[in-house]
């Protein structure tokens, strides 16, 4: 994917010669996971500035976002004796946030459009958190989504600075679509250890 959001931003530069400050490109694969109804990545590369790099300016930085919607995991979650006996739908959105450049070094080089040697494989991520859910179990939303963060930053590299969760339980509420809970995590702000 990354190579083919390169080729298209470059030919895109290249046609647009100096009228274009940056290019977004957008990139929807719907059966990249297949237990998920969508997989996208979006990509805003801006015009570097002669020696800068591919980085763009602190103001206008490089940036990706990668989605996965609707992720049906089989989660044993809630309070209730009944919800304790059988795992329900968990309907779950994720959204990674990657920086452009990961280190002081890379800024001269690289650009969120090149593949590295740091690129996460989001099918893999996404298998990982399958299997972790299946083998754990949860009283409430904010603390699955939670656990889902943390998972989701120890699967990944540096790369990914953000990530928001957001479950959504469609058997909870009689009269409404789901309850659901969104939560937004730095890296820095998320304990990787365990919790025991």
């Amino acid at each position: 994917v990354h190579a083919l959001i390169q080729d298209i931003t470059r030919v895109a530069f290249e046609l647009a010669e100096q009228n274009a400050i940056a290019v977004r490109v957008v990139v929807d694969l719907p059966k990249q996971i297949l237990l998920a109804s969508g997989f996208s990545v979006d990509v805003m590369t801006p015009r570097a500035k002669a020696g800068e790099g591919g980085c763009g300016d602190r103001n206008f930085p490089a940036s990706a976002t990668v989605c996965v919607r609707d992720l049906v995991l089989p989660v044993l979650i809630g309070v209730n004796p009944p919800e304790r006996l059988a795992r329900q739908r968990v309907i779950t959105n994720i959204t990674f946030y990657e920086r452009s450049c990961t280190t002081p070094e890379s800024t001269s080089k690289a650009t969120i459009s090149q593949p590295q040697a740091n690129e996460v494989d989001y099918t893999t991520v996404v298998q990982f958190l399958y299997e972790f859910i299946n083998s754990t179990s949860y009283l409430t939303l904010e603390k699955l989504v939670l656990e889902l963060i943390r998972a989701c930053f120890r699967m990944t590299s540096p790369q990914v600075d953000v990530v928001t969760v957001r479950c959504e339980k469609p058997s909870a509420v009689s009269f409404a679509h789901a309850s659901g809970v969104q939560i937004t995590r730095r890296r820095e702000e998320v304990n990787l250890a365990s919790e025991t």
